[in-house]
């Protein structure tokens, strides 16, 4: 079957994935997310005057008065006593990201259960995809990658890799049939756990697992799907005066089930009962 490739802008170019140090091969990196999804909703900001939104530009001003723009700006660390030390942007792109090559990511191999247990999903990932100029054996090598990933679930191959100018930590996985780098949240990061030691009522726990699996429904997407865009299309043209375009959002439909009500009449009878409220008693200066 050819390749398909998404019209879809790459994010970073040329990425050497080295696998169990001897194995390496080329892929580009592109969003898991749509890249105008964010920038379609974006709103700018305005002065609000009498005679409507006016656009503005930010400026920066110093405790003395002087008066900045963006491009006049640098970075600098605080220091214990409150001294300002300015960094130049080389020596901050050192400090985030290390000693790491741009563009390069050695994975190790680890049991996936250990991974998972001390890692979260974190915000951002990448599609995988062989460059569009690739061999015939380029693409071969990323087809065989993707197999040995996909039939190796019970472990995690996972490496630190910066894009551009940031570092994170990644797990390599298969997902619609590509390899996706999906970024991990790493265990330093994460909060504290809480400790909750309660026991858990076991008919309740088999009656739960019944209404789960009397309720389980084919996954539809489109009922958890929002058109920001549209919702954001229908308001600017609603606040200029025109009629709002119709749109139909998808709504979840949520049928009764015999076992539904079994449990919460379990839960009933296993909840705490109010106490009835105490009769007030009657003084006898009352009954006179």
């Amino acid at each position: 079957m050819a390749d398909i490739i998404t019209p879809q802008r790459t994010y970073a170019a040329g990425i050497r994935l080295t696998i169990f140090d001897m194995v390496s091969f080329t892929v580009d990196a592109v969003p898991q997310s749509r890249p105008n999804s964010a920038k379609d909703t974006a709103m700018r900001r305005v002065a609000l005057t009498e005679a409507g939104p006016v656009a503005v530009e930010q400026r920066f001003i110093t405790p003395d008065g002087g008066l900045f723009v963006e491009q006049d700006l640098g970075r600098a660390r605080e220091t214990a006593d409150g001294t300002l030390v300015a960094l130049d942007p080389d020596t901050v792109v050192t400090a985030k990201v290390g000693d790491l090559a741009k563009n390069e990511i050695a994975l190790s191999v680890h049991p996936a259960d250990q991974v998972a247990s001390a890692c979260r999903p974190g915000d951002n990932g990448y599609r995988l995809r062989p460059p569009r100029k690739a061999s015939v054996k380029e693409r071969e090598l990323y087809a065989t990658i993707r197999a040995t990933i996909a039939a190796s679930p019970d472990k995690a191959f996972v490496g630190c890799l910066r894009l551009r100018d940031s570092r994170a930590f990644y797990r390599l996985e298969v997902w619609n049939d590509q390899l996706v780098l999906q970024e991990l949240t790493l265990p330093a990061d994460l909060a504290e756990v809480d400790v909750i030691d309660v026991a858990p009522d076991e008919g309740l726990v088999s009656m739960a697992s019944q209404l789960v699996a009397s309720t389980t429904a084919n996954f539809d997407p489109a009922v958890y799907t929002h058109d920001a865009v549209a919702a954001f299309d229908a308001a600017v043209t609603e606040a200029a005066g025109a009629p709002a375009a119709v749109s139909s959002t998808p709504s979840l439909t949520v049928v009764a089930d015999p076992a539904a009500a079994m449990f919460e009449q379990a839960l009933a009878a296993v909840a705490p009962k109010k106490p009835a409220p105490r009769r007030r008693r009657t003084t006898k200066k009352e009954v006179a």
